[in-house]
């Protein structure tokens, strides 16, 4: 797996031989390296960057490790339970969430390390994600007698309190994706065939819209929202829509073949979109249209499984290869 800091200027590879290392795209240095009896950060889960000089990750000696990778050193350690299954953080540093176990989250504050709070649940929880303004959100699973789940609830915490703001029932639906933008969660859920955009307001937990789109199942990390457009970006499987955020009325764009990777914002509510298998298209949702840009990107790998963008290029993680090819850009 690769993560990266908020920046995008460092990343953190691990990779088949069980070795964690930090890797600066901007120097092109490796800043930490960590072989597999030093760590114990074998998920994308358990590690994270905190702010814009830290990386956390679980050791072997069952606790957290903090490393400032700006300033070469071992910032912080303290316990974990012996079943932690997570870590998550927030853009800015400000708060640091561990998972202890299925019904249990730790609060630590992101300047001072110190435990703020507990957040407990009666259900397992899954889909964790940090919001803006100290808040947390995750979806439980409600199990009946027979632990068969019979319902999935929407749970969002304010950090600062360790309280619940807020509730919110699925039902039978699997919520596959969460995204925050101006107070409102936007959810893709997933039943039998269908796919469900829903917006739900922070303020008050009320449902805004929700969409139906027939036939469709969402791809991981197929929602996209930006500030600057009334429309977001929903990629399924199959096909390209764009949804109003003020009416829900979906537009199919256009249909599609390969996994996207990643989506690079272009003008006003145009997008790049680079696929798995390397090409590069442009999309024009107004016009309908997908343009293929590949005389602009000249990827050499055809199977890959991240592609990102930082600074000072392009990043890309081929499937089953032991190199990131990183890609500059012309002025």
């Amino acid at each position: 797996y690769v993560c990266e800091s908020s920046r995008k200027d460092v990343l953190a590879v691990y990779d088949a031989s069980g070795t964690l290392r930090l890797f600066d795209t901007e120097q092109r240095k490796e800043l930490l390296l960590l072989n597999p009896e030093e760590h114990g950060a074998t998920s994308e889960k358990w590690c994270a960057f905190l702010g814009e000089d830290r990386f956390v990750y679980f050791n072997k000696n069952q606790k957290v490790s903090v490393y400032n990778y700006r300033e070469n050193r071992m910032e912080a350690e303290f316990e974990r339970d012996v079943n932690a299954m997570g870590m998550w953080t927030d853009v800015k540093g400000n708060y640091l969430v561990i998972k202890e176990n299925s019904n249990l989250y730790t609060i630590y504050g992101g300047q001072t390390l110190e435990k703020i709070g507990e957040m407990m649940n009666s259900e397992m929880g899954y889909g964790e994600t940090m919001l803006s303004d100290g808040r947390f959100a995750y979806i439980a699973s409600i199990r009946g007698d027979d632990l068969k789940v019979i319902s999935r609830v929407l749970c969002v915490w304010d950090l600062n309190t360790a309280q619940m703001l807020l509730k919110y029932e699925f039902g039978d639906a699997f919520v596959t994706e969460m995204k925050e933008l101006d107070d409102v969660l936007y959810v893709f859920s997933a039943i039998y065939s269908d796919l469900f955009m829903t917006a739900i307001s922070l303020v008050d937990g009320e449902k805004l819209l929700e969409t139906v789109l027939e036939g469709q199942y969402p791809e991981e990390g197929g929602l996209y929202l930006r500030e600057d457009s009334e429309n977001i970006l929903c990629i399924t499987a199959d096909c390209l829509y764009t949804v109003s955020r003020d009416s829900g009325k979906a537009k199919m764009v256009s249909g599609k073949g390969d996994t996207v990777l990643s989506v690079l914002e272009s003008g006003t509510d145009d997008y790049f979109l680079f696929f798995d298998n390397g090409d590069l298209y442009l999309l024009l949702p107004e016009r309908m249209v997908l343009y293929d840009v590949r005389d602009q990107f000249a990827c050499v790998t055809k199977e890959n499984s991240k592609i990102s963008f930082t600074r000072e290029g392009i990043w890309v993680l081929a499937t089953k290869d032991n190199h990131i090819t990183f890609y500059g850009t012309e002025c």
